[in-house]
């Protein structure tokens, strides 16, 4: 089942990590609702969330619509589902 255009739900999920698999991750999940994609970096989060791409890591794909990108660590506390799509040795930086 596809979902066309930007729905009002919240699916509750944010994928933690911005790199080309979080990114794939927050687009498939977007279909069902919003998705938080979120990055280490504000400068990153400004970057994909302008662009709608994520240039550095996923370039030629277009960011759906459902997907809110944020480096805010607050947006956390209202995700029922937080997808840890990092890097092992980055972890720890998280």
């Amino acid at each position: 089942m596809r979902y066309e255009g930007v729905m009002k739900t919240d699916s509750g999920i944010t994928v933690l990590g911005a790199g080309a698999w979080g990114t794939a991750l927050a687009n498939l999940y977007a279909e069902c609702g919003r998705v938080t994609l979120w990055c280490f970096q504000q400068e990153q989060a400004d970057k994909i969330s302008t662009a709608r791409e994520n240039v550095d890591f996923l370039p030629g794909t277009s960011l759906h619509d459902n997907v809110v990108v944020t480096a805010d660590a607050k947006s956390l506390a209202a995700s029922k589902v937080i997808l840890l799509v990092v890097p092992t040795q980055f972890v720890p930086d998280v």
